[in-house]
C-alpha cells in the first residue's frame, strides 16, 4: 500500500522528536533518496526521504546505505544549504501527502535564514523540492515545465506552491456533525472520495468494521491524541500492506506484525518489499540460465541418441564389406552400383550396395570395414557421452531446484559459486569473498534434528561430511530434490520421525504439490559419492521407499 495522508499524520506526530536536530551530513545513496545524518539531544539519528515512485517515505532508518562514489549535484546542492543548519519543524498540508520540513541555516554572510525541503509523496509523482524561505524554488528532484504543468511549476526559480485542496473534508478540521454529514448512509461515497487522506485500506478497514460513521470518528479522535498502533502484515511470498492503526479486513490467512513506531513498521515494509523484488530478480535470472544450460543439455542427448541409432547401423557395414569380398570375382573396376546375392535368411536376396568407382573392389570392403570399426567405437564412445549428459541434466534439474528453494542472497550466491566451479558461468571477480553465511535449514520433530540442504553443496557437506554412519538420509525418488538428514544421536529414529523428514524431503523438491510422491530412505553409511561426480549427485543401496 502506499504512504497515505493519515499514515504521513502519524510520520510526522512521530518525527517531531527530531525538531531542534542539527544536520551533521548530507548523503544521496539513491538517485531519488537523500540521507540526513542527525545529531539529536538523545544522540545521533537517520532520517530517510524518498522520492522514489516505487516507495517515496520519509521517516528515521537504522539501515544502511551506500554511497555512490561521486556524489550528484543535487546531494552537493542540499550540503551547501542545510550541512549545520537546524531541524525546526515538520508541517503536513492539511492530511494532504505533502511535508515541508523547515530548516534554520546560515547564508554566505552568516546570516540566520529559513530554508525548506519539501516532500511530495505522489506515487510516480513524488518529488523533492529545496527552496528558500519565501519558497522560491533552488532545484528539485524532477523538474517539469509548462508543457507538464501549468499550475504548479518545479523549476529552479519559481514559486513552490503546495498541491490545492481537491475540496475533500479534513476530518482534524472539521466538526463532528460535519463529519456525520458526510457519512449518512443514504448518499455516502467511497471515503477516499470523501476525506483528505483516505486510501483504499481506510475505506475497506471502515468497511469491515461494520460502522464506518464510528469508526472515522475513532480514526479522527486517535490522531488528535497521537493513539497510533504500527501494523504490518506479511503474505507468503511478500508485505501486503502497513498502516498506522490495526488492519483487520485480511483475516487470518496471513502474519500480521506489530511496531513500536509507525517509521519501524515502514523500514520493515519496504525493507520486506525490495529483498522480495530483488529476490524475485535475481531468482528469475539464474532460472534464466539453468534452464538454458538445461535446454542446452536435453537438446545435445537428443542429437547423442541421434547418433547412437546411425552407430547402430554398424552391423550393416560389416555384412556390406563381407558380401563385397565373397563376390570380388564378378564385381568390375568403375563400378558405381555391386550388385550381389545375399543367403543370410537362407534365400537368395540381391542386394545393390554403392560403391566409390575410383578405389578398388577390394579397397571399397576395406572402406566398408573400417565404417564398421568407426561405428563399433562409436557407439562406445557415444554410449558414454549419453551417460554423461544424463548426468548433467539431472545435475541441472537439482540446481533448478535449488534455485526454486533460495530463500536469500547467500542462497543464491552459493549456487552461482556451484556454478562458477562446475564451469558453466565465470566466477565472480574481485577480493575474496569471505564464506556464505547460508546454512542448511534445520527442524526438530519428537526430540530428534532434522536437516535440509538447500542447494548441492550444502547436499554434499550434509551428507558426505556432517552426517553419521547410522543417520538416517533421505531423497525424493527419481527427481531433483533436497538431501534431508535424521540425527540418529544412538537412538532408534520412530516411524512418525522418518514420515515427517519424508514430508520435508518431498516439500523441498520438485514433486512438491504432487498428490503422492515417492522418497527412499537408508542409512547414511549406505549412501556413496561417485568418483567424479557432480555436487548433489549420490549413489545409495539397501534402501526403503515410502509414500508421502
Amino acid at each position: 500500500m502506499p504512504l497515505d495522508g493519515i499514515t504521513l499524520c502519524a510520520v510526522i506526530k512521530e518525527l517531531s522528536c527530531l525538531e531542534g536536530a542539527s544536520v551533521q551530513k548530507v548523503h544521496q545513496p539513491e538517485r531519488d533518496e537523500i540521507l540526513l545524518m542527525l545529531h539529536t539531544k538523545n544522540g545521533n539519528k537517520k532520517l530517510l526521504v524518498s522520492a522514489s515512485p516505487q516507495s517515496p517515505r520519509l521517516h528515521i532508518t537504522e539501515g544502511s546505505y551506500k554511497n555512490p562514489e561521486t556524489s550528484p549535484m543535487f546531494c552537493m546542492l542540499l550540503r551547501k544549504h542545510f550541512t549545520g543548519g537546524k531541524i525546526l519543524s515538520f508541517t503536513q498540508s492539511s492530511l494532504d501527502r505533502a511535508v515541508d520540513i523547515a530548516f534554520e541555516c546560515h547564508n554566505e554572510l552568516g546570516d540566520t535564514v529559513k530554508k525548506h525541503i519539501i516532500v511530495e509523496i505522489m506515487g510516480r509523482n513524488s518529488n523533492l523540492i529545496v527552496t528558500d524561505e519565501n519558497y522560491k524554488i533552488y532545484d528539485c528532484l524532477r523538474k517539469n515545465d509548462l508543457s507538464r504543468d501549468t499550475e504548479r511549476m518545479m523549476m529552479p526559480g519559481f514559486t513552490y506552491t503546495f498541491p490545492e485542496n481537491t475540496g475533500k473534508c479534513d476530518i482534524l478540521k472539521s466538526a463532528k456533525e460535519e463529519i456525520e454529514a458526510l457519512l449518512r448512509e443514504e448518499t455516502r461515497q467511497e471515503l477516499t472520495n470523501l476525506f483528505t487522506g483516505f486510501s483504499p485500506l481506510a475505506n475497506r478497514e471502515a468497511e469491515h468494521s461494520g460502522n464506518v460513521s464510528e469508526y472515522v470518528l475513532g480514526i479522527k479522535e486517535k490522531l488528535e491524541k497521537s493513539e497510533f498502533s504500527p501494523t504490518l502484515v506479511l503474505g507468503e511470498e511478500k508485505p501486503l500492506d502497513f498502516w498506522c492503526f490495526d488492519i483487520k479486513e485480511y483475516g487470518q490467512g496471513v502474519e500480521i506484525k506489530k511496531y513500536e513506531t509507525i517509521g519501524e513498521a515502514m523500514e520493515a515494509y519496504y525493507f520486506e518489499k525490495s529483498f522480495a523484488e530483488h529476490m524475485k530478480q535475481k531468482n528469475s535470472s539464474l532460472t534464466k540460465l539453468v534452464t538454458n544450460l538445461l535446454t542446452r543439455a536435453e537438446r545435445k542427448l537428443k542429437l547423442q541418441y541421434k547418433e547412437l541409432t546411425e552407430a547402430g547401423k554398424k552391423e550393416e557395414f560389416k555384412v556390406m564389406g563381407d558380401l563385397i569380398t565373397a563376390n570380388l570375382y564378378k564385381i568390375k573396376e568403375g563400378d558405381k552400383i555391386a550388385e550381389v546375392s545375399d543367403w543370410s535368411t537362407g534365400e537368395e536376396k540381391i542386394l545393390h550396395i554403392p560403391m566409390d568407382e575410383s578405389i578398388s573392389p577390394s579397397d571399397n570392403a576395406q572402406r566398408y570395414y573400417k565404417k564398421y570399426a568407426k561405428a563399433k567405437h562409436a557407439e562406445i564412445v557415444i554410449g558414454e557421452q549419453i551417460e554423461n549428459t544424463i548426468k548433467e541434466t539431472e545435475y541441472l534439474k537439482s540446481v533448478l531446484q535449488s534455485v526454486s528453494d533460495a530463500e536469500n542472497m547467500d542462497d543464491i550466491a552459493q549456487i552461482k559459486e556451484e556454478l562458477a566451479e562446475g564451469g558453466y558461468i565465470k566466477a565472480e571477480g574481485g577480493k575474496k569473498k569471505k564464506e556464505s553465511s547460508s546454512k542448511p535449514l534445520e527442524f526438530s520433530f519428537e526430540g530428534f534434528n532434522i536437516y535440509v540442504g538447500k542447494n548441492n553443496k550444502q547436499n554434499d557437506l550434509l551428507t558426505l561430511k556432517t552426517a553419521r554412519a547410522y543417520d538416517i538420509w533421505l531423497h525424493v525418488k527419481n527427481n531433483a530434490g533436497s538431501h534431508v538428514i535424521i540425527e540418529a544421536k544412538g537412538e532408534e529414529i520412530p516411524p512418525s520421525v522418518i514420515e515427517y523428514a519424508a514430508n520435508l524431503a518431498a516439500i523441498h523438491s520438485k514433486a512438491k504439490g504432487a498428490p503422492k510422491t515417492e522418497v527412499d530412505y537408508t542409512f547414511v553409511k549406505y549412501v556413496k559419492k561417485p568418483q567424479g561426480a557432480k555436487p548433489g549427485m549420490v549413489i545409495y543401496t539397501d534402501y526403503k521407499t515410502c509414500i508421502i
